[in-house]
């Protein structure tokens, strides 16, 4: 017979995104991705994911999705597969409320909604208690927040910075946080339960409309950095000698006519600002010196 022509070569596969081993494994068994608008724009995420990492076999071993700048108003279909996803950035996108999915991955630790249009968290977020250890909200449009947002009991870093915040249930059940940004809201008051923080070594609560700061804020053990400026705090401050690990405060621009002398006994305090107060001049000058 005559010989038989050898078999067309293999079509080339899909080159998999950076950080993702050939075939979409990392070393660990691990897998990233990160897809643009283009690749969601007619496919689900179901076939997107198998077309750019490898296979659908892979989705469950996906620990990191980025799905950022993507124009999603909503998410698409498929993300209930990704049972080991750890990481998900859903970040510039025109969301305006929680997806439900996201709600029902079971390992994620790191959830990040920055710069979409969120009115509104979905109380079923309670669901990711165990696991959430960080939330960006940041610059959004959030107005409240469900009680069930400040009982995640792992979270160790929040950031509800640039929202419309002007009230905030009580706080005391996130007693793993470390970081908490409340910046460029507008809160009249702290929430109650800040002196259940006791690990908190960093808040910020600068641009807001607050008139005091509770003392119990100054009780916190491990409170390294406190950014107040730009409210309305005024004529003083509570005793800070309570704050043992205080060594950041910066209370600019506020209506401070005095300073506590309790700062002299900080024993770690390395900057204090208070310039663009009410203070007398000779305060004044002092303060603006840092």
């Amino acid at each position: 017979p005559p010989p038989q022509p050898p078999p067309p070569p293999p079509p080339p596969q899909p080159q998999p995104p950076p950080g993702v081993s050939p075939g979409g494994a990392g070393a660990d068994g691990s897998a990233a991705l990160s897809l643009t608008a283009a690749q969601l724009a007619e496919s689900s995420l179901r076939a997107a994911a198998a077309a750019h990492v490898g296979g659908e076999a892979l989705l469950p071993q996906l620990t990191s999705l980025s799905l950022a700048s993507s124009r999603l108003r909503a998410l698409p279909d498929g993300l209930e597969a990704l049972v080991g996803l750890r990481s998900l950035s859903l970040d510039h996108n025109e969301l305006s409320a929680l997806p439900a999915a996201v709600c029902q991955l079971p390992r994620l630790a790191h959830l990040s909604l920055f710069h979409n249009k969120l009115k509104a968290i979905d109380p079923a977020i309670l669901a990711l208690g165990p696991t959430l250890t960080r939330l960006g909200l940041q610059h959004n449009k959030l107005a409240v927040l469900p009680p069930a947002l400040l009982a995640l009991g792992s979270l160790t870093d929040l950031s509800l910075t640039h929202n419309r915040l002007g009230l905030l249930p009580p706080i005391g059940g996130l007693a793993s946080l470390t970081t908490l940004g409340l910046s460029h809201n507008q809160l009249a008051a702290l929430p109650a339960g800040l002196e259940q923080l006791r690990r908190l070594t960093s808040l910020s609560v600068a641009h807001n409309k607050l008139t005091s700061l509770p003392r119990a804020l100054f009780s916190l053990p491990q409170l390294t950095l406190l950014c107040a400026s730009h409210n309305l705090l005024g004529p003083r401050l509570p005793p800070v000698a309570a704050a043992p690990s205080l060594a950041h405060i910066d209370a600019r621009h506020n209506r401070l006519e005095t300073l506590p002398r309790s700062l002299l006994a900080l024993p770690r305090l390395a900057t204090a600002r208070f310039d663009d107060n009410l203070l007398p001049p000779p305060l004044a000058a002092a303060a603006a010196g840092g």
